[in-house]
């Protein structure tokens, strides 16, 4: 898996209203994948919870770029919803622990991961990839 925090999202400057334009047909993805409502498309600077199936996914929108995470963090199964973001960084609001958004992985340690997902943007709508094999990191 590529473990450059970039390579797997695409640079975009996407605004909310610029997802409001007409309908177009899904893409053909290889792998399962979410279609994000309009509703739920954060805002520069926001995050927006996700259910998918049995997966609790948090969506962010840092500076234009999306981010998709569990929101469970590895230590205790914390949400991480709630945690304070700094730049790509998300700290578990229970223990402390922070983890880049981009990767998955704990900050200065290879030791532990939450699941990442890559999120691709096509005809104006957002997809969450949700196999493993196009996970970040």
């Amino acid at each position: 898996m590529n473990q450059d925090t970039h390579e797997n999202h695409e640079q975009t400057d996407l605004t909310r209203t610029q997802f409001e334009k007409p309908h177009f047909e899904a893409p053909d993805f290889d792998v399962p994948y979410f279609k994000v409502p309009l509703e739920k498309v954060p805002a520069i600077g926001e995050r927006t919870f996700l259910q998918v199936d049995d997966r609790f996914l948090v969506l962010f929108n840092i500076q234009g770029q999306f981010y998709a995470i569990d929101d469970r963090c590895p230590h205790q199964g914390a949400s991480l919803f709630g945690g304070k973001l700094d730049g790509c960084t998300i700290q578990c609001g229970a223990h402390g622990l922070r983890f880049d958004v981009a990767t998955g992985f704990l900050v200065n340690s290879k030791s532990m991961k939450i699941s990442t997902y890559a999120v691709h943007c096509v005809a104006q709508r957002l997809y969450i990839l949700l196999d493993q094999e196009s996970a970040h990191g």
